[in-house]
């Protein structure tokens, strides 16, 4: 079957289309004419996301359009208003109004329990009230100065016993020199044999 003779739905220009084109949907001669068509009108699909909770936020009501995706206007858990698309309400990318970015300590979610482990593998606690750019301290080296009394110099290295680096109990540490660590290891890995 042959295109049809039919006219456009906004400018009236003449066109020619499929059967199924002028059953299906509005004639249209050209993306813009397609899109004024569409304007305001929703498409049969739409989520309606209404009175529903993600994460800390409440939808309330539709709020129009963000770069053709529909916006939802949402009340936070905090109080605040804010407006998300549906598609980052629907995966989970947005959860809140922003308040959770300005936690600190134990209040924010990735919260990790004020510690983490360096990449040689030991664990490095925050520093009481240091305003420095690196306000971690090795943890074994804390308790040491504990045991101690006193602050470590600077020659002297806590060795683990038993090899486990996040193994920082008081009996499993001990206080060697530079020299004595460096022979122990060389020792251990059997590049020394002890006594020699």
């Amino acid at each position: 079957m042959p295109k049809i003779k039919t006219n456009c739905v906004i400018c009236g220009k003449e066109i020619y289309r499929w059967p199924y084109q002028i059953r299906d949907y509005h004639p249209c001669c050209s993306r813009t004419c397609w899109a004024k068509n569409n304007l305001g009108r929703k498409p049969p699909n739409k989520a309606n996301l209404l009175n529903q909770k993600y994460g800390m936020l409440t939808v309330l009501e539709e709020a129009g359009t963000r770069k053709g995706h529909t916006l939802w206007k949402c009340r936070c858990d905090c109080g605040n208003e804010t407006f998300v698309t549906t598609g980052l309400l629907r995966f989970g990318s947005v959860i809140s109004c922003g308040c959770l970015a300005r936690r600190r300590g134990a209040n924010h979610p990735n919260w990790r329990q004020g510690f983490h482990i360096t990449s040689d593998g030991y664990k490095e606690i925050p520093k009481p009230g240091s305003t420095e750019k690196h306000r971690y301290v090795s943890e074994h080296r804390v308790v040491m100065e504990k045991v101690l009394g006193r602050k470590l110099n600077s020659w002297e290295i806590v060795h683990h016993i038993n090899q486990n680096k996040l193994d920082n109990r008081p009996e499993n540490l001990q206080i060697m020199t530079r020299e004595e660590h460096a022979a122990l290891h060389a020792c251990s890995h059997g590049n020394i044999h002890p006594g020699l």
